[in-house]
C-alpha cells in the first residue's frame, strides 16, 4: 500500500511526511523509499546546505511531459516505471498542480490525502526561508530583505496556491482525496490525525497517536531539520503582513479560502 502526498512548499510538507511515517509504523507496517535504493543517494554528502534529509523522501513531479524523481531542485530522472516505482514507497510526495495525467496517476495510490496551509502564513514563511543558506545557495530572488520579498512576490506566490488548491478541490470526490488543514493538526493533533490515519486505513490507537504526537514534536524535528522548521505556530501573517498586504491576499485567493475556512475580511 502506498499513500501520496499533496503539497506545496512551505505547507508544513515534512512535518506531515514524519507524521505519516510514524503511523505507518504504528500500525505494523514497515516504511519502504525508493530513493533508498537509488544511485542519486550516494550523492547526498555533496549538495551543502539542505534543510532537511531530501534524499530520504521519494518525491513524485506529474507533468505533461513526463514523471520524474527528483530530490528538491537538486537532481531528477524520469519514472520509467511507475508501478514499479509505486511499489518500492510506502509514501510518496508531491506538489505538482492537479493536470491531466493526474486522472491516470491518482488511482495507483491506495491512498491520498492533500495538506493545505493558510497561503498567508504559507507567504511569510517563505519570506523567512527566501534568505535561509538553502535558498541563497541554490534559488534566487532580487530581495534584499523579508519584507521586499513579500512586495516582490506576493501575487505570484497567492495565485500559485490558488490555483493548486482549486485544482486538488476540483478532483477531491472523484479520487477521494482528504484534505488536511496543517493548522487542525496543531490546534487538535490526535483528532486531525486520527482522521487522517482512518482515511489511509491504518489501525492506530489513542495510545498510538499521543506517542506519535510526542515522537514528531516541533522541539525534536527543529533538531533534525533548525533551516527548514521555523516557527511551528499559525497566524503569523497578522503580525508581519501589512493591511494593503492582506487585503491583496484576499483579492487573489479569497474565494479559496473561504472554501478552506481561512477567514477573510476580518
Amino acid at each position: 500500500m502506498t499513500t501520496l502526498q499533496l503539497n506545496l512548499s512551505r505547507s508544513g510538507g515534512y512535518f506531515v511526511w514524519t507524521i505519516v511515517r510514524a503511523l505507518q509504523r504504528a500500525a505494523g507496517t514497515t516504511p519502504r523509499s525508493f530513493i533508498d535504493g537509488h544511485r542519486f543517494r550516494a550523492q547526498r554528502d555533496a549538495w551543502p546546505d539542505q534543510p532537511f534529509d531530501f534524499f530520504a523522501l521519494d518525491h513524485l513531479t506529474i507533468s505533461p511531459i513526463g514523471l520524474f524523481c527528483d530530490v528538491d531542485v537538486l537532481m531528477r530522472e524520469f519514472v520509467l516505471d511507475l508501478d514499479a516505482y509505486i511499489a518500492a514507497s510506502t509514501l510518496v510526495t508531491s506538489d505538482s498542480p492537479i493536470g491531466p495525467r493526474h486522472a491516470e496517476i491518482l488511482p495507483r495510490f491506495s491512498g491520498r490525502f492533500y495538506l493545505v496551509r493558510d497561503p498567508r502564513d504559507r507567504l511569510v514563511s517563505w519570506s523567512t526561508f527566501a534568505f535561509k543558506p538553502y535558498f541563497r545557495r541554490y534559488g534566487w530572488s532580487p530581495a534584499r530583505s523579508p519584507a521586499e520579498f513579500l512586495d516582490l512576490h506576493l501575487e505570484a506566490l497567492m495565485s500559485d496556491w490558488r490555483d493548486h488548491v482549486t485544482g486538488v478541490l476540483a478532483v477531491q470526490e472523484t479520487h477521494d482525496i482528504h484534505v488536511v488543514r496543517y493548522e487542525d493538526i496543531l490546534s487538535d493533533f490526535e483528532g486531525t490525525v486520527g482522521g487522517l490515519a482512518r482515511h489511509l486505513g491504518l489501525d492506530v490507537g489513542p495510545a498510538d497517536l499521543r506517542d506519535v504526537a510526542q515522537s514528531v514534536s516541533f522541539e525534536k524535528l527543529a533538531q533534525v531539520a533548525p533551516e527548514h522548521l521555523q516557527h511551528g505556530v499559525s497566524g503569523r501573517w497578522a503580525e508581519v503582513l501589512t493591511k494593503d498586504q492582506v487585503g491583496a491576499c484576499e483579492a487573489i485567493a479569497g474565494e479559496a479560502m473561504r472554501r478552506l475556512g481561512y477567514g477573510v475580511g476580518s
